[in-house]
Order: C-alpha cells, then structure tokens, then sequence
C-alpha cells in the first residue's frame, strides 16, 4: 500500500496545527490559527502563507489537500514517491520560504 500524501482530521474535529514532511526527514509545523491564505496556483501548486513564512506545496492533482485545507481540517501534508495511479494526489515538493523569498519556477511545463 502507498503513502498517502496528506491526512485529514477524524469527524467534525478542527486541526488546529498542519505539519510538513519532506522525504529527507525535514519537518516543520504551523498553526492554523496563523494561516493567512491559501492559494491553489494550478493542478501542480498549492501556496500556504503563515505569517511571514510561506509553504509551497508541488506535485500532481492537488485539489483534494485545497479541499481538505479550505474545510479547516487538514492535519498533515507529506512528500512522497509518485504513486502508479496518475489520477491520485502525489505531493513531489514541498518547499519552505522566508517573506521576500520567491520559489525557483516549476521544472517542467503546467498544464493548460
């Protein structure tokens, strides 16, 4: 069985902190309480913005994490291996940024 990409909360619970797993073992949590905005760039970028810290999440089919976070119930995002199914969620980046600090471009070309 594969590795989900991302865990949502149980029932009608809040979360209340989200945390970021890179597959080099790199983690870091925000409050949720923090989140200021939540941007899905594409079907390949998702923008968190806590305070002055900015979360760039990269991969395929991103929209169920967008839906998790929009519902006040996502719990973790993790990065993970690509899955066979090419239709699941697959988070291959995730990036941690300073304000002020931009994302190097995605490497390969975004669909239209």
């Amino acid at each position: 069985m594969e590795a989900a990409c991302f865990e949502k909360t149980l029932g009608n619970d809040c979360n209340s902190n989200i945390r970021f797993y890179k597959l080099d073992g790199t983690c870091c949590f925000a409050p949720e309480a923090l989140l200021s905005r939540a941007v899905l760039m594409s079907h390949e970028e998702l923008t968190f913005r806590f305070g002055s810290s900015i979360i760039v999440i990269r991969g395929r089919n991103l929209e169920p994490i967008w839906s998790i976070a929009a519902e006040d119930r996502l719990m973790c995002v993790r990065e993970i291996e690509e899955p066979a199914d090419e239709k699941a969620p697959w988070v291959r980046e995730i990036v941690f940024l300073d304000e002020g600090e931009e994302p190097d471009p995605l490497p390969f070309p975004t669909e239209t």
